[in-house]
């Protein structure tokens, strides 16, 4: 069966499920045979730094448009409330750095124009959190007002103790990485670390001594990589937040070790989390930060999710 443009309307249940006696109570089987009715579209994840980079280059080059529109033809295109933090980080230091409303206003229609408001978001009618891909949901003022009240304050307390101490510790620790009297950092010289392929960081000594020497808030324990290695096959089937607590302990190692780390934000690393555990929902991951870059592809690597990570070049 081919669907025209305007048949959609018209399918009936026998469309759907086909003339196989199959049951209609059978849901699985009636979804699976929906999907396979219409061609769906690939999802693309964005990173903010590609709202920055659209928001900065779409009115002096015209083919930035023209590019967009190529693309979304083929994919369709998500962000995520991890956005939506971001906009209300910049939001909060308005007056410090003299930020007009005009600013954080822009952000809001770019991020709709770039995403036709398509969002990864948390089904709030799901008690476990279930996460889940919107189309064109509408549910952005509603989202950004919940950030605003919740999560934005929630994600600086949390840089502010325990991450912030971690990543301040393990810093001084690399700074000394050199040092011939303290040979027990001798695995985290961050240049020898950074060398360290994708696929090979996580078997590497630097992140058995990270795991060795931490104890993980979250788990109140001590945690081997080797028990996050491909978990997600399993975590796909059970509540999503504890996929989202192996995503952030994968972070958090490659952050302490050093591996393309950002050191001089440590909001960073928290924001870039955010993105992380969101955009496994996605088919594609795409950002111009290089270093995350490397550190995504090696976390989702190790943890077997199948999203294919990819950086964005050039001006």
């Amino acid at each position: 069966m081919t669907l025209g443009a305007n048949e959609t309307a018209h399918l009936t249940t026998t469309d759907i499920i086909g003339k196989t006696g199959i049951d209609i109570a059978d849901q699985d089987i009636v979804l699976y045979r929906i999907r396979r009715l219409f061609i769906m579209k690939k999802s693309i994840y964005i990173d903010f730094n590609i709202l920055t980079w659209y928001m900065n280059n779409k009115t002096e080059n015209e083919n930035v448009g023209k590019c967009l529109e190529k693309i979304k033809k083929k994919y369709d295109i998500y962000c995520s409330p991890a956005h939506f933090e971001e906009i209300a980080k910049i939001e909060r230091e308005m007056k410090e750095r003299k930020i007009s409303k005009a600013v954080i206003r822009k952000h809001k229609r770019y991020l709709e124009e770039l995403t036709n408001q398509n969002i990864v978001y948390i089904e709030p009618r799901t008690s476990y959190g279930k996460y889940v891909l919107k189309k064109n949901s509408g549910l952005f003022p509603q989202v950004y007002r919940d950030v605003i009240k919740k999560d934005g304050p929630n994600i600086t307390r949390a840089v502010e103790t325990i991450d912030k101490k971690n990543l301040e510790f393990w810093k001084e620790k690399r700074a000394t990485a050199n040092d011939p009297n303290k040979s027990e950092n001798k695995f985290l010289n961050a240049t020898l670390v950074s060398g360290i392929s994708t696929k090979d960081i996580f078997e590497s000594k630097a992140v058995a001594y990270i795991c060795e020497k931490t104890s993980w808030d979250d788990y109140k324990e001590k945690i081997s990589p080797k028990l996050l290695k491909n978990i997600y096959e399993i975590d796909v089937k059970r509540p999503y937040h504890i996929f989202s607590l192996h995503i952030e302990c994968a972070m958090k190692i490659l952050n302490y070790c050093g591996y393309h780390s950002d050191t001089g934000n440590l909001e960073s690393p928290t924001h870039d989390i955010s993105h992380a555990i969101y955009g496994a929902k996605c088919d594609y991951f795409i950002t111009r930060d290089k270093k995350l870059f490397f550190r995504l592809k090696a976390v989702y690597f190790w943890l077997g999710v199948p999203t294919k990570v990819f950086l964005c070049k050039g001006k």
